[in-house]
């Protein structure tokens, strides 16, 4: 699930471990469970709550709603899903034009 491979992804661009972010959920007053977190980051559950995904941002000091838009996109039926990463692909894209436009203007 791209879930847990973006949740990843941001624990270890921020230098976290899987300890550490147990701990500071537990400090927030969520005690998760070190196997049920694993499998999360393995794609082997499904994604949590939008407030745990929320504390989860909160901890790794990145913007929250890639987590929650993540987290609908694994759990979405699947014509939802095929939608959903298609209209993600195309706001990238754009994006990445946008971004590509600026830099040559600014040359």
């Amino acid at each position: 699930m791209a879930y847990g491979r973006l949740l990843n992804k941001m624990i270890i661009e921020k230098g976290l471990s899987s300890k550490i972010i147990l701990e500071e959920c537990e400090k927030r007053g969520k005690k998760i469970d070190k196997g049920n977190f694993s499998r999360i980051l393995n794609g082997k559950a499904n994604p949590p709550k939008e407030e745990t995904s929320r504390m989860f941002a909160g901890i790794c000091g990145t913007d929250e709603r890639l987590l929650i838009l993540e987290g609908y996109i694994d759990t979405a039926p699947i014509e939802i899903k095929e939608a959903l990463v298609e209209l993600k692909f195309m706001v990238d894209l754009a994006a990445v034009t946008i971004f590509d436009n600026n830099i040559e203007l600014e040359q």
